[in-house]
Order: C-alpha cells, then structure tokens, then sequence
C-alpha cells in the first residue's frame, strides 16, 4: 500500500511543478518584456539637411524614460541646434510626465 501512496503522491506534485514552471516563465516574460520605440527629433530642432533618421531603441517595458537619455543624446547630437542641452518627451503634441 506504501507504494501506490507514493505513486499517487509524485504523480499529483507533476501538475504543480509545471504550473510553478509556467508561473515562473509568464512573471520572466512580463518583467524582461521590452517595447520597441521610435523617437524623432522634432521639426523645430533639426539643424542639418536631410533630416536625422529616426532613433530606433529596444527599451525595457517596466522602465524610465530619463534613462534612455544617454543612448539618444548621443544619436542625436551632430543635428541639435548647438549649446541645446535640454530633452523632453512628447507623443502626438502632448508632453509627457516624468
């Protein structure tokens, strides 16, 4: 009788191990998740012709703007009117908050 206790027991921890599995990989996919972005310099900003192609970035999901700064600033520096230091955000004309 031991025995098939023991069978049935292993037998029930399968399904739970796998949905712990499944857990596990839905919680990875979710916080290693990342958006695509497609940032613009805008029109009033550009100094060189023809203008600077879009800077495309692989950003985290769960993430903060700011951060990205030094991967942007950089992209974008040869066309910034000169001594413009300041960067802010915006989508479809509306600023956005950080």
């Amino acid at each position: 009788m031991k025995l098939e206790r023991e069978e049935l027991e292993s037998d029930s921890e399968q399904p739970r191990k796998q949905a712990e599995t499944e857990m596990m990989e839905a919680k990875k996919y979710v916080w290693e998740g990342a958006i695509p972005l497609q940032i613009h310099l805008h029109e009033s900003e550009i100094t060189s012709l023809p203008p600077p192609s879009p800077a495309l970035i692989l950003a985290p999901r769960i993430g903060y703007l700011p951060l990205l700064l030094p991967l942007i600033k950089p992209y974008f520096s040869s066309t910034l009117p000169p001594g413009q230091d300041t960067i802010w955000f915006d989508y479809k004309g509306l600023p956005l908050k950080w």
